[in-house]
């Protein structure tokens, strides 16, 4: 279920206090752009998810801020009424409600598109409206790069309070690693700075606790240096005997790599980022799942790795009577050195063990028809409890942050 108060993609709810319009009262009281079902950039707006299932919400209204003192305006109309609303940067999540609502008014950080790059020090300021294929190609020809994801099309808000897995997580931890500050209205609508110095509870909170604790907007993080790179698809002719090749590459590679750049063509960094964006099916019904596992022995790879692809492909194999079904799983290399990269930068609610190699598994489903979206969540369910996965230490820090900024009890972290 989607928490009540989310950032860049979840149903955002406070508690019931009186029944109102956010919609016509920011338009009659502010210059805040407010957008109506049949404005050009409602409509465009409503194209800018990875799944049809999210454009089918319709909100009220779409509301454009400019600035934290427009988003925190926002919000404290929004405490005065009882809709529920959402708050979207690129939309990539999949999940219904996870990116729109339904009859309540939506947020767009579309606006909050700024990148301001100190050239002398490589600090970088940038807002959730920005994708990262478009942060790349502003930052194109500066001699500097940002440690974002590996799909342009990813927008930045979502990622980074994720936690963020990139091309240069082995150089430089998670993409909210190189946060240094972050600009944050609060759910009273007043604005923060946390960071390592300055409620540094909340600073570790924001890296990996996602949208939890308020709406931000503007990232102040630590950039580096970067020529071109060499990148690309290798793509193989798939049979039994491929999938097993692969799956212990991808085992070997995930402990013994220690080469940084392992990629396929030279090419500019934002040309690698705008590249990966043909994962994106436009029109489809998506759905994604992740699971992560620790990096089996030698000895027990093919057991584990191919009892789990055998597993997945039987599952696959019941929906291809589904229209338009595109089944997908991506193993993604965790080796240890992204925990300690991470780690060296700065403190995070994910808080990996630097001494043990992992596993991403992730899985996707891409269908035509809404229709199907019952009997593809049920193929997918597998519970995704994040906050029940974290250390006790981290899970408690996350309820206390949450209590501290939230203590009225509308924010969505669980707080049993």
């Amino acid at each position: 279920m989607p928490s009540r108060f989310a950032f860049l993609g979840a149903i955002i709810s406070f508690i019931p206090l009186v029944k109102g319009d956010t919609c016509s009262e920011l338009r009659a009281n502010t210059n805040i752009e407010v957008s109506a079902p049949i404005s050009p950039s409602y409509i465009a707006e409503q194209t800018e998810y990875w799944s049809a299932s999210c454009s089918a919400l319709k909100p009220s209204c779409i509301i454009f801020p400019k600035s934290a003192a427009e988003v925190s305006t926002i919000i404290s109309v929004l405490n005065t009424n009882d809709e529920h609303f959402a708050v979207k940067s690129g939309g990539h999540s999949p999940n219904n409600y996870y990116a729109s609502v339904d009859g309540g008014p939506l947020i767009s950080t579309q606006n909050l598109d700024h990148a301001n790059l100190d050239p002398a020090t490589g600090i970088l300021d940038f807002g959730p409206g920005n994708r990262l294929d478009g942060l790349a190609q502003k930052l194109q020809g500066t001699g500097w790069t940002f440690v974002g994801g590996r799909i342009g099309n990813t927008g930045t808000g979502g990622l980074m309070l994720g936690g963020g897995l990139s091309y240069m997580s082995a150089q430089h931890g998670w993409s909210a690693s190189s946060v240094l500050e972050y600009e944050l209205v609060l759910p009273n609508g007043t604005i923060a700075y946390p960071s390592a110095t300055n409620h540094p509870s909340l600073f570790k909170a924001l890296k990996g606790g996602g949208n939890n604790f308020g709406i931000v907007t503007n990232y102040k993080t630590q950039a580096y240096p970067q020529g071109d790179v060499y990148g690309g698809n290798l793509l193989f002719l798939r049979t039994p005997s491929t999938d097993k090749k692969i799956l212990q590459a991808v085992r070997d590679f995930t402990e013994y790599n220690t080469d940084d750049p392992n990629t396929a063509r030279t090419r500019t960094y934002a040309d690698l980022m705008t590249f990966s964006n043909w994962v994106v099916l436009k029109g489809f019904q998506v759905q994604i799942g992740t699971e992560t596992i620790p990096l089996p022995s030698t000895a027990h790879s093919a057991e584990v790795l191919e009892g789990i692809h055998a597993h997945w492909r039987n599952i696959s194999l019941t929906t291809l009577a589904v229209p338009g079904i595109v089944a997908s799983i991506a193993y993604q290399p965790f080796p240890k050195r992204i925990a300690a990269a991470a780690r060296a930068k700065s403190p995070d609610l994910i808080d990996a063990d630097p001494d043990a190699d992992k596993l991403i598994i992730e899985m996707n489903y891409a269908f035509l028809n809404p229709l199907d979206y019952p009997l593809m969540d049920n193929k997918m369910q597998q519970t995704q409890d994040y906050f029940g996965r974290l250390k006790p230490e981290n899970r408690a820090l996350a309820r206390e942050v949450a209590e501290e900024v939230d203590p009225g009890g509308c924010l969505g972290i669980g707080r049993g």
